[in-house]
């Protein structure tokens, strides 16, 4: 019973945050929607918080109505995210970034992903190696992580690699985020994670020189992931 009661007092305080961060949302949507323009700083910390929230949530271990209660708190984050995605795209149309037709745009995508190598995981890079001492990356490198769990498995996040792929013996190594805190919203977020999660960081050049129109279908980098 301490338990269930612990847990939904989390819960409970999580939803709180969310009805907060919620508000910033939604005055940011107002201005936008008035033709405004809002800092892109504010709309990526509001995404960092919102994912936090999302990792405290992850963290608790719920049953019955406290495990609907967390459902329905993930649901709302996952909203407010999507939300926020939309007024990125949104804010930069506003600011006249948007310069490229969409047959100009797709014609440079296509041309720079045919120059750029295939992205691959560790794990993949380590198939076709010998030992996995050939990969090529070494501890202390930025590298990117996804994650097998439902409500993360389509973002990568931005992580320093804590240990070698060297010396480590089986198939996961630990990672420190660089946005992501853990529960006490203070500290680094640390797991370890497979090597088929992890990836080298994406050339950053890849997209540049031209923007984006409202019903392209893209990857975003949100803030470390």
């Amino acid at each position: 019973m301490a338990k269930t009661e612990k847990a939904s007092k989390a819960i409970s305080d999580i939803s709180l945050e969310v009805d907060r961060l919620g508000g910033r949302v939604s005055a940011f949507e107002m201005v936008i929607k008035k033709g405004g323009k809002v800092a892109e700083k504010d709309l990526a910390k509001v995404i960092e918080l919102l994912m936090n929230e999302l990792i405290k949530l992850d963290g608790i271990v719920a049953e019955g109505d406290v495990k609907l209660q967390r459902k329905m708190q993930v649901k709302r984050v996952q909203n407010n995210m999507e939300a926020l995605d939309v007024l990125k795209v949104k804010n930069s149309i506003a600011n006249g970034q948007q310069k490229q037709s969409s047959s100009q745009r797709l014609a440079t995508i296509q041309k720079r992903r045919q120059e750029k190598k295939p992205t691959q995981s560790l794990m993949d890079m380590g198939k076709k190696k010998k030992s996995v001492n050939a990969l090529p990356i070494a501890k202390g490198c930025e590298v990117e992580v996804t994650s097998e769990k439902e409500m993360f498995k389509v973002s990568w996040h931005i992580a320093i690699l804590q240990q070698s792929p060297m010396k480590v013996k089986g198939g996961k190594l630990r990672v420190c985020y660089t946005t992501l805190l853990d529960k006490d919203s203070l500290t680094p977020y640390t797991e370890k994670v497979d090597q088929s999660l992890i990836r080298p960081v994406q050339p950053g050049d890849l997209n540049n020189d031209f923007v984006y129109e409202r019903g392209s279908v893209v990857d975003v980098y949100v803030n470390g992931g």
